[in-house]
């Protein structure tokens, strides 16, 4: 009797055990990740990622039942020819319907419309404008860089000793809708871009333009790229005897700027959202990986928050795309770094601010400051 008992029990296991790994495996939602992890650009793909990890970290300690994502990276460099070729691994091989970034302007502007014919939710961590008409599906986790440029524009306008300017701008879709924003507003307030200069992301030595800026005499530059680049740029002005008052863009506001740059960028106006993340979290983010606070730009708080915001709304639904793109449109998420809250064009809310370079750190700009 016993020993029927025995046979009857394993036979039970041979029949539910499948069904029951297959429920496990049921449970767990794979969201994909585009990042740039490798080259020059690679600031706006590790920090991240690692923020990403952070918050997977803090779900499995602090809400357990929560610890059902499973993040799939892939390495675009910022290339848009290989964040397509990762769009298509992550949903036709790995089959996600969610994936965070492209953090770089040409690489989400090559996958929204991929994101947008799959009806796969996209975070893109990217500033171009043309994104806010990308479609349903996208919501961008930063504000599009014609708000950053407008407000750029006035500020320098506001001032009696820049009637001109030059622009110098990395050619991708980035830097051409910056420059192009930039110098329509610049112009509706009267001022006047004298010359723009354009270089590409693999150039090196950008002397050639600078002298050709030195050559118009221009009240002011206006420099639009990335962090390695934008430091080239800095320390060959300087070089040249190039002493323009300097103005940027929000992707300067790092570490690695400030380190590359040195005093060079000393004086530097930009215009970026003010890092509100907490203190405590900070703390933690250099126990957990030994490195400086990147800030809010480098988009390190901001994957987390959305990383726990996804873990949240999908559990227990699955990966329902359509009820999740209502949930982000009509809720405040209060994160860690500010209150995420998408506009009708799936646009994050926010207010850009003015921060001067003093002492190797970027200050808040007082009201009527120039």
């Amino acid at each position: 009797m016993n020993r029927l008992k025995h046979l009857c029990w394993l036979s039970i296991m041979v029949i539910v055990s499948p069904s029951y790994i297959q429920a496990q495996t049921d449970r767990q939602l794979s969201i994909g990740a585009i990042l740039p992890l490798s080259g020059e650009n690679a600031f706006w793909g590790i920090n991240p990622k690692r923020g990403i990890e952070l918050a997977l970290r803090d779900i499995q300690q602090e809400a357990p039942e929560q610890a059902h994502l499973r993040i799939i990276y892939e390495d675009d460099q910022c290339d848009p020819k290989r964040a397509v070729s990762a769009f298509h691994k992550l949903v036709n091989v790995d089959n996600v319907r969610i994936i965070l970034g492209p953090s770089c302007s040409s690489a989400a502007l090559a996958v929204a419309p991929l994101a947008e014919k799959h009806k796969v939710l996209l975070f893109p961590f990217a500033e171009a404008d043309s994104l806010s008409h990308a479609g349903e599906y996208i919501f961008r986790l930063w504000i599009p860089n014609g708000r950053q440029a407008r407000s750029l524009a006035r500020f320098i306008s506001a001032s009696a000793k820049h009637f001109t300017a030059a622009i110098l701008s990395i050619k991708n879709a980035y830097g051409e809708t910056f420059s192009s924003i930039f110098a329509d507003e610049f112009a509706r307030l009267g001022r006047h871009v004298s010359i723009k200069e354009e270089y590409l992301p693999e150039d090196n030595d950008l002397r050639g333009q600078l002298l050709r800026i030195k050559a118009k005499k221009p009240e002011a530059l206006i420099l639009i790229g990335y962090i390695p680049d934008s430091a080239r740029i800095v320390r060959q002005a300087k070089a040249l005897g190039l002493s323009l008052p300097l103005f940027g863009c929000s992707t300067l506001n790092s570490p690695d700027f400030l380190s590359d740059a040195g005093e060079a960028a000393e004086g530097m106006v930009i215009f970026d959202l003010p890092d509100l993340t907490q203190a405590a979290f900070r703390s933690r983010w250099l126990e957990a990986y030994g490195a400086a606070w990147p800030g809010l730009q480098s988009g390190a708080p901001l994957f987390y928050d959305i990383t726990r915001l996804l873990a949240q709304r999908t559990l227990g639904n699955g990966a329902d795309i359509r009820q999740l793109r209502q949930h982000l449109l009509t809720s405040i998420y209060s994160g860690i770094s500010m209150k995420l809250q998408f506009d009708e064009f799936g646009d994050l809310v926010g207010e850009h601010q003015g921060f001067r370079l003093q002492n190797k750190v970027f200050v808040p700009i007082a009201a009527g400051s120039h």
